[in-house]
């Protein structure tokens, strides 16, 4: 259930909001309930938060590269998953 792993991973975030690990596992669970914009926007978080660690800068490329895969929901659907992430 990817909305159950985002609603989890801003928890998460809320009290560690610079885990760049945590930042990265929300991108792919946006990316699974069709939030592109707002997943590749939370791998970025990941890289610029570590950008020394190759897996982070990974995951941006294959982010990229799935874009378009899968049908994305409404905006509003993903605006509403996203109202809550830290700033």
């Amino acid at each position: 259930d990817y909305r159950g792993a985002v609603a989890y991973l801003q928890q998460s975030l809320a009290l560690q909001p610079d885990s760049a690990a945590a930042w990265n596992n929300l991108g792919f669970a946006l990316q699974g309930a069709g939030c592109d914009e707002q997943a590749q926007a939370a791998v970025e978080r990941a890289v610029a938060l570590a950008p020394d660690e190759g897996r982070y800068r990974q995951s941006l490329q294959e982010l990229s590269a799935a874009v378009g895969d899968q049908r994305p929901l409404p905006a509003t659907s993903c605006g509403e998953l996203a109202t809550s992430l830290p700033p």
